[in-house]
């Protein structure tokens, strides 16, 4: 322990004290969990991750043994920096994360690296900022960081100073290949500015995030952590593709790359973030309900290591978000209401003659006692979405509105049809999508104001209809032509 090592290796522009460590270790033909015991008396067993914030006496022999200054070993750790929420762990927007929170990994940690930057060392090392768990970007080369070997498939692993072996920095565990290149998949600038503000957020610990406002890390890790779980918990897939083919055609790309992004990993949980930042917190309210997610207060509750005062900012930040509620348990109301108005669905099915009519009260008696909506839609024959439907038009009309016909354009009186087609036309929003309603959507308002259902093939006949009917008028010009005077 005294006097200087016997190698040397000059730290390198924004690397890691980790990988420092095991670059020195490598070299002296040591395993990092040996060298740092021998060469500084530190046992790495029971705290493999000491590097990102040590104690300042571990510093100063480090600094004594190896002549590097402590102002410049400091630089390599993650010393003033903010931790929030467990924010430095692996993979810390991933969708298993936002699923397991409590895991911890298992046979070494999950590396994000760049290929162009590994292509361009002398010397394999690894970046400062690529240890941080949410990292999704390389800042230089603005190319997504890669997680597995292109070589095996493998996911990379960076090392431990736990590790019992010599690193080879940059290499696949699997196959050995240096995971270096000179190409990847392309950033969106947008996902690179967020990003860039994140970490400035993490490194003073207060500023403004885009549609949030002036917030503070932990609250920001935490609006993220509601995010995902929104996501991916309890959600369908298909209203996840859903979703994510929307945020694509927001963003201005092509559909097909909606399949090039691994909506699972970090870089696809900044590409959520930035398209719900841009409009926040109305594309949160529109997110929630899509996924037909639980509400606001319940994924808050299920976040865990929050204080008082951060629950209150969040419900302050995700505003009118706050007011939605999943489907299931609006249904859930409305068929309680009825069972306490004295209503009996199913004796309503056993006396009803129509089929049509029968099968869909069959259908609500069964969710009503219990059952879940597949069995119910299984056992009338009927698909899970058409059962939502029926479900969806009770609680919001009543039971009636389930059981009627709805009306045709031709059944409409003409009272009716002129008062609804001129409410179509002038609301300013009948229109072709994303800015316009759907034909669905302004039925369930025609219904709302007019107290009328309608068919979605009326609204449409109607629209046509009385758009071209108060087309403003326009004189039409004719060119005058030369002609001759009759003999």
């Amino acid at each position: 322990m005294k006097g200087r090592l016997p190698v040397h290796v000059t730290p390198a522009p924004d690397e890691a004290l980790l990988s420092w460590l095991c670059r020195l270790g490598a070299l002296a033909g040591l395993s990092p969990l040996a060298f740092a015991r021998l060469a500084f008396g530190i046992d790495s067993r029971t705290r493999p991750e000491w590097w990102r914030r040590p104690d300042p006496d571990q510093l100063a022999v480090i600094s004594l043994r190896t002549g590097v200054s402590p102002g410049k070993l400091c630089e390599m750790t993650f010393e003033g920096w903010l931790a929030a929420r467990d924010d430095e762990h692996d993979e810390r927007l991933s969708a298993w994360r936002a699923t397991h929170p409590k895991r911890r990994p298992n046979g070494g940690y999950p590396a994000a690296i760049c290929p162009h930057c590994l292509a361009s060392d002398k010397v394999p090392y690894l970046r400062r900022a690529w240890m941080f768990g949410w990292l999704a970007v390389c800042p230089d080369h603005r190319v997504v960081l890669e997680r597995k070997c292109r070589a095996c498939g493998n996911i990379l692993r960076h090392p431990g100073l736990d590790a019992k072996k010599p690193i080879r920095i940059g290499c696949c565990d699997r196959c050995g290949v240096l995971a270096a290149s000179v190409d990847g998949p392309i950033a969106l600038d947008s996902v690179i500015e967020l990003q860039q503000t994140m970490l400035a957020l993490k490194r003073t610990g207060r500023g403004g995030m885009p549609g949030v406002g002036i917030v503070d890390w932990p609250v920001f890790t935490a609006i993220v952590d509601l995010v995902l779980r929104a996501v991916w918990t309890g959600t369908a897939v298909k209203a996840r593709e859903h979703l994510f083919a929307r945020i694509i055609a927001d963003l201005g790309r092509e559909p097909d790359e909606r399949f090039r992004i691994e909506w699972q990993g970090n870089y696809g949980a900044l590409v959520l973030m930035t398209w719900l930042l841009g409009l926040w917190p109305d594309r949160l309210r529109q997110m929630l309900e899509w996924l037909n997610a639980p509400g606001v207060n319940d994924i808050i509750a299920g976040l865990s290591n929050l204080a008082e005062a951060q629950r209150w900012k969040l419900l302050e930040v995700t505003g009118e978000a706050i007011h939605h509620r999943p489907r299931s348990e609006i249904w859930r109301e409305w068929l309680d209401r009825l069972r306490e108005d004295g209503v009996d669905v199913w004796k309503l099915a056993r006396e009803e003659r129509n089929w049509q009519r029968k099968e869909r009260l069959t259908a609500l008696a069964m969710v009503s006692e219990g059952r879940t909506i597949e069995v119910a839609a299984h056992r009338v024959r009927a698909s899970v979405k058409l059962v939502e439907r029926w479900l969806d038009i009770g609680a919001i009309y009543g039971l009636d509105a389930v059981t009627a016909k709805p009306i045709r354009s031709c059944e409409l009186t003409p009272i009716q049809r002129d008062s609804i087609g001129g409410w179509l036309v002038s609301n300013g929003r009948s229109g072709p999508q994303p800015i316009g309603w759907t034909a669905e959507h302004a039925r369930s308002e025609i219904a709302l104001r007019f107290g009328i259902l309608v068919t979605p093939s009326a609204v449409r006949q109607l629209l046509h209809q009385y758009r071209r009917s108060h087309r403003p008028f326009a004189p039409r010009i004719v060119p005058l032509r030369d002609h001759k005077p009759r003999e």
